[in-house]
């Protein structure tokens, strides 16, 4: 069905605005994505801005195009450069750059199960913008010549940009040495460590602050039920200064347990960072005889356990489940107990 759908807009163009926006809010999502999909599953380091020049490269220039030529060209009036058109560009850019990406990434894949992910990603960046290339060419057939002439001009430009900057990068990444990917990930191991160090700093602290406010309310309880002579739970649902210490107490346990799951996630963090951090360091001082593909699986696992543990290093949210808190009888029992 969505076959069938992209035939009748990519092959039987005609110009119909309702299909078009349709299939291109659709190819959005599939061109977005595999990055995140990558990402997240496999700790691929897709996130990066060398993937964001590349995605943004191809609708950035139509964009530009549309502008300049809405703004300046006095040959606008042939209907070359409008919004449905620079729409059809982003189309087509958007569904070859994600054709692209899923057989290339399995093929290499079956290839090599342990490949350095690392330089691949410049291969995939570099299949992408072949495809921007690729589209500018047969959106160009579509334009007059007075039209074409300036389209290209800038298309140039644009090449010539990137192909003074473009060997640079890729060299130096093609024969980056593999000890200083190392140390560079031990550099982002220790980093992300000490991020999680001061979160769970942040935690144990925040939980001695609400222990300690449990003590004074609970003092607090004890005080106001000897001055009004209570002595059991349901007498003391009549006093309402007693209730709202009870829920402040409640709210605050709460707090505490939900930190208390954050911390132990924060102190496994930890753990796991050190232990990286250590292989990597063995692995290191032994590097020249190590197989390549014991280096490209050590930078593997330090690339799927930092995307891991990222978000942990991330502002702290507290999101109580009301369902979760323990009720007020249990905390006045336990306030009360042993008198």
């Amino acid at each position: 069905m969505l076959f069938s759908f992209c035939k009748k807009v990519i092959i039987n163009y005609d110009r119909d605005e309702n299909d078009i926006f349709s299939l291109l809010a659709v190819l959005l999502i599939l061109h977005v994505f595999p990055i995140y999909f990558l990402n997240d599953k496999f700790g691929l380091d897709l996130l990066n801005w060398e993937w964001g020049i590349a995605l943004l490269a191809g609708p950035a220039l139509a964009l530009l195009l549309w502008l300049y030529y809405w703004i300046f060209a006095q040959s606008r009036s042939d209907g070359a450069f409008t919004l449905l058109n620079v729409s059809y560009y982003l189309l087509l850019l958007m569904l070859g750059s994600a054709l692209a990406f899923f057989p290339l990434y399995y093929f290499l894949r079956m290839i090599d199960k342990t490949i350095d992910w690392q330089h691949l990603n410049y291969l995939l960046i570099a299949v992408t913008l072949l495809f921007n290339v690729l589209v500018c060419l047969i959106f160009s057939l579509r334009l007059n010549f007075e039209a074409k002439k300036y389209f290209w001009a800038i298309i140039i430009a644009v090449i010539g940009l990137v192909s003074l900057v473009a060997p640079f990068i890729l060299v130096g990444k093609v024969f980056w040495h593999r000890s200083l990917d190392l140390e560079g990930k031990i550099i982002e191991l220790q980093n992300l460590q000490q991020e999680l160090i001061q979160k769970r700093d942040q935690v144990n602290d925040l939980i001695k602050v609400y222990q300690e406010e449990i003590t004074i309310l609970s003092e607090e309880i004890r005080q106001d039920s000897r001055a009004v002579g209570v002595n059991i739970f349901n007498q003391a649902q009549n006093h309402q200064r007693i209730v709202l210490d009870l829920k402040l107490i409640q709210m605050q346990k709460a707090y505490i347990a939900k930190l208390e799951e954050t911390n132990s996630r924060l102190q496994n963090g930890i753990y796991e960072l050190q232990y990286l951090e250590r292989q990597a360091r063995i692995d290191l001082k032994i590097y020249e005889i190590l197989p390549d593909d014991e280096v490209r699986e050590m930078i593997f696992n330090i690339n799927k356990t930092i995307n891991l543990y990222m978000p942990e290093a991330k502002e702290l949210v507290l999101e109580v489940d009301p369902a979760m808190m323990p009720s007020q009888e249990q905390i006045w029992e336990e306030i009360f107990r042993g008198e």
